[in-house]
């Protein structure tokens, strides 16, 4: 998901939202659009999100996007300064979040 997305029982903004899914939430594809509405599965829940909500593979993130918090996609080395040639003190485990 590309944001905070609510999982829904049918394709419209009427349905009964059955669970908030936090951005970077990986879903699958079980069914075709509706209106621009996806089925979807998640672990065992099925719903359906906006289109508008979803991208294919692993999300653009938007480095100048200002202060805020991310969260690491995989496990990821922590440098000391802003190139290879520093030290990597410490190593990030994925979806752990980051304050810029």
């Amino acid at each position: 998901t590309t944001d905070t997305v609510h999982l829904r029982a049918g394709p419209s903004l009427a349905d009964a939202v059955l669970d908030t899914l936090d951005a970077g939430t990986s879903v699958s594809i079980s069914g075709e659009s509706l209106d621009g509405w996806l089925a979807v599965s998640i672990g065992q829940a099925m719903g359906f999100i906006h289109g508008d909500y979803l991208t294919q593979g692993t999300p653009a993130i938007d480095a100048k996007a200002g202060p805020g918090t991310r969260y690491t996609l995989d496990r990821v080395r922590l440098r000391t300064g802003p190139s290879t040639r520093f030290a990597p003190p410490m190593l990030i485990a994925p979806s752990t979040p980051t304050t810029t």
